[in-house]
């Protein structure tokens, strides 16, 4: 074999046996890997890097015919990360060989050594070429390990661990005094950078939380890397009671209109549908909501439908809120918080739908929405959770809970939003 002797052999392991042994070639940091149609396709496999920064684990019958597995280090220089990261590992880019390449129809693991100590919680990203922009990615953290761990939808992509920069300034209060008496029931005021917790009001009361489950269910189909420009079919199954997105069986929108409904217009059926084009079934979906808190350390948060409309789906406004501080850097999310409506064309039939946002402090000056979401059952009275920053870029994560009218629930949420402005300083 041509210059055999200038390369080094990397780690794999394949799951199950191999009919035939794989051919591995590792220089310096490149891992190139040939994999016969019988283990990519019937046993599946795993395959280390020649540095051991990335393993990348592929289940069964995810392809179709055999083909190389390529790793090789990536460089960020003309692809900036966001602003408020660093590096918490090497950059790394994988290309797993397709006759066709697409969008996988199951989803592979990557996992990520970290390189440096993280001193928050660690994001794996990848970069969409489509976008130009780092997307981050559904992360598991296992810290004794150093490990990052994230589910990804694409044969090939560049991959890398970001770290959020520690701040130089953590609020620090300058005032002393307390909000003004609040209608809600519960609420927190946690500072989005650090986690530290600003003002708090029963926050570990176990509450329902009406729609905002919405946001859970927003963040597992991001963990699922949904299609948003698919075309879905609406069925009668689909429809259910409270807010709805008012269209009939057989009418065509994109996943992507479902989307802004059921976060801008808290459409319940479009959860619905969203949920049955994820890729996963129902049942499997609600418990996928629920393994992503337990997996955040949130076991007060529990989910038992996609939209909320049962009062068993519950959290206390401290998970809640440590549940947003997360999971919602994604521009998809923040697209949603921002738009005062969104029109949504029918495929179908000359017609279209326009759904108006439920945040009601949306536009309003000195106030920079990066997430938000109202909800309200019989059982949980008014609810909103909103993400939000002032002209000086201080971001908030607030939640409120239980206010007897719908009104309430904005005002509390403007009041301690301006007391904490007025009363810390970052």
């Amino acid at each position: 074999m041509i210059g055999l002797k200038k390369w080094k052999i990397g780690m794999v392991a394949a799951v199950g046996l191999l009919l035939s042994t794989p051919t591995v070639f590792a220089m310096e940091n490149f891992t190139a890997i040939y994999l016969d149609a019988m283990t990519m396709v019937e046993r599946g496999f795993t395959v280390r890097s020649a540095d051991d920064a990335m393993i990348l684990s592929i289940p069964p019958r995810v392809f179709t015919e055999g083909g190389h597995v390529v790793m090789h280090p990536y460089d960020p220089a003309s692809t900036p990360f966001p602003g408020g990261w660093i590096a918490a590992s090497d950059a790394v880019i994988y290309n797993i060989e397709m006759a066709q390449p697409r969008m996988l129809q199951a989803l592979i693991t990557v996992q990520m050594r970290l390189t440096q100590a993280s001193h928050t919680a660690p994001q794996m990203f990848f970069y969409d070429f489509s976008k130009k922009a780092w997307q981050p990615l559904s992360t598991r953290w296992n810290k004794p390990a150093g490990m990052v761990s994230a589910p990804l939808r694409f044969p090939y992509a560049p991959v890398v661990v970001l770290d959020r920069m520690q701040s130089q300034t953590v609020p620090t209060r300058i005032t002393e005094g307390i909000p003004t008496v609040l209608a809600s029931r519960s609420a927190i005021v946690m500072d989005a950078a650090s986690g530290n917790v600003l003002f708090e009001q029963q926050a570990d009361e176990v509450w329902p939380l009406a729609s905002l489950t919405k946001m859970m269910t927003a963040s597992v189909l991001l963990d699922q890397q949904v299609d948003f420009k698919k075309t879905t079919t609406y069925v009668q199954e689909d429809q259910t009671t409270g807010g709805i997105l008012h269209i009939l069986p057989g009418d065509q929108i994109t996943m992507w209109d479902h989307w802004m409904a059921m976060l801008v217009g808290s459409a319940n059926n479009s959860a619905n549908t969203l949920v049955r084009f994820s890729g996963l079934s129902r049942i499997a979906f609600i418990a996928a909501m629920n393994q992503k808190a337990s997996a955040l350390g949130l076991p007060h948060l529990s989910f038992v439908d996609p939209h909320g409309l049962s009062d068993r789906n519950v959290g206390s406004a401290r998970e809640y809120a440590e549940f947003i501080r997360k999971t919602t850097g994604d521009v998809r999310i923040i697209q949603a918080a921002t738009v005062p409506q969104h029109v949504i064309p029918l495929r179908n039939r000359v017609h279209e739908r326009t759904v108006r946002n439920t945040n009601k402090l949306l536009g309003r000056a000195g106030m920079e929405f990066t997430a938000a979401k109202t909800g309200y059952i019989d059982e949980s009275g008014y609810n909103f959770m909103a993400r939000v920053k002032n002209p000086k870029g201080n971001e908030l994560v607030i939640v409120v809970f239980g206010s007897p009218t719908a009104q309430g629930r904005f005002t509390d949420t403007k009041n301690l939003a301006n007391w904490a402005w007025s009363h810390f300083t970052w």
